[in-house]
């Protein structure tokens, strides 16, 4: 487990910390998380940025911990800033349910303004973010299935179609931190944390006065913009290519190299034929074919990339604010 060298291990001696001061009254709060507040008895549909429409049947997130500042740390430093309020824990989102549900142990720290809150998501690579991940009765548990299978374990688990100028993509699969990511100019620190979001809602306000009767700390998370990257095509196997004169992108006429159909459980030199698309199609997905991913795959990375947006995903308020 690693432990801020700042923050809130200095808060009841009011000490100062990397820069700034901290001395309100000591607080302790609920932490509710749920998906956004929608009608759950309607599909989860929303238009990516690159003009998919997605609707999600499944999605799950494992956060935590969280660190609210006072002062925002530098975009480039990790475990920064002037802590006020924490919750050291790691939990399941189910971001389908706009039912918030209580995170046992809640959240605790300081009276004042959060301006900014540093995000940690799941990995097991070199324990980091190893704050003990919860279950509904307070103990720590494994992470279950979805999450963890077929000899992956994702932060976060995805499920649903996606479909484009006539392109439908059947997808389910986990989007991994692992250590085939880590470079020395993309350390684990960089792609488990997120720094600076917003401590509010949406930007621009961005910022949670805490105070002795502010109520629950809620935390509602919105997977939307986390595709506005992604390219569907990209889970397709084998790689679609542009072919002249097919009006598209045509099938690449190679075999594919690892694991990529769930639905059908072909693994290895498959042979899975992406087939040719129909004229304007982006790619020619497999009708009735559910795509995965692995952990080096452009989508896992576009999608690791939007989870980490710092103002909309991650929507805190207080007392329902």
């Amino acid at each position: 487990m690693r432990t801020r060298t700042c923050g809130l291990a200095l808060l009841a001696l009011g000490a100062a910390a990397c820069g700034g001061t901290t001395g309100g009254h000591l607080i302790q709060m609920p932490l509710q998380v749920g998906g956004i507040a929608r009608d759950a008895t309607q599909p989860f549909t929303f238009v990516t940025g690159q003009g998919w429409t997605v609707t999600l049947t499944a999605a799950q997130a494992v956060i935590g911990p969280l660190y609210f500042n006072i002062d925002a740390p530098e975009p480039s430093v990790f475990r920064g800033g002037v802590v006020i309020v924490q919750a050291t824990t790691q939990f399941i989102v189910d971001m389908l349910d706009p039912t918030l549900r209580n995170v046992p142990g809640g959240a605790n720290g300081e009276t004042g303004t959060a301006v900014s809150v540093e995000v940690g998501l799941y990995t097991t690579v070199d324990s980091y973010n190893d704050m003990g991940l919860v279950g509904a009765d307070g103990g720590t548990i494994t992470l279950p299935a979805p999450l963890a299978a077929d000899g992956q374990v994702g932060t976060a688990y995805l499920a649903g179609e996606a479909t484009k100028q006539g392109a439908v993509v059947d997808f389910a699969g986990r989007v991994q931190i692992t250590g085939a990511l880590v470079t020395q100019g993309t350390p684990i620190d960089f792609l488990a944390t997120l720094t600076g979001a917003c401590a509010g809602i949406t930007p621009p306000a961005c910022s949670l006065k805490f105070t002795t009767t502010s109520g629950p700390l809620q935390l509602r998370v919105n997977p939307a913009d986390w595709f506005n990257q992604a390219d569907f095509c990209n889970v397709v196997r084998p790689p679609p290519v542009r072919v002249a004169g097919d009006g598209g992108v045509g099938d690449a006429g190679a075999r594919d190299a690892g694991p990529s159909v769930v639905s059908t459980g072909q693994t290895g030199d498959a042979g899975v034929d992406a087939g040719t698309p129909a004229v304007g199609a982006p790619c020619a997905p497999i009708a009735g074919t559910v795509y995965d991913w692995t952990d080096t795959n452009p989508f896992n990375s576009a999608v690791l990339q939007g989870m980490k947006g710092s103002g909309g995903v991650y929507r805190f308020s207080l007392g329902g604010q």
